[in-house]
């Protein structure tokens, strides 16, 4: 409507004052860091393109695979 790419709404902005509006509820995060991924390399260019195309799946299920993990996890914190 404005052309802009996102426009911020918060819903405190007319009752509190300007830094005080920006300020959220604490949330816990948490950060997990993945294992090393080695890449390989190759000068094919159709070899180059099916190898990428695995290392991404693979690099795709390892990041689903700790989100897996870590939703486990915070099941059994809230029990």
């Amino acid at each position: 409507m404005l052309g802009l790419p996102a426009l911020p709404v918060t819903p405190f902005y007319p009752w509190l004052p300007f830094p005080l509006n920006f300020a959220s509820f604490p949330v816990r995060w948490y950060m997990s860091v993945c294992r090393h991924v080695p890449y390989k390399t190759t000068t094919d260019r159709d070899e180059l393109e099916e190898l990428s195309k695995r290392q991404t799946r693979f690099v795709q299920g390892e990041i689903q695979a700790e989100l897996n993990r870590l939703l486990r996890g915070r099941a059994k914190s809230y029990v």
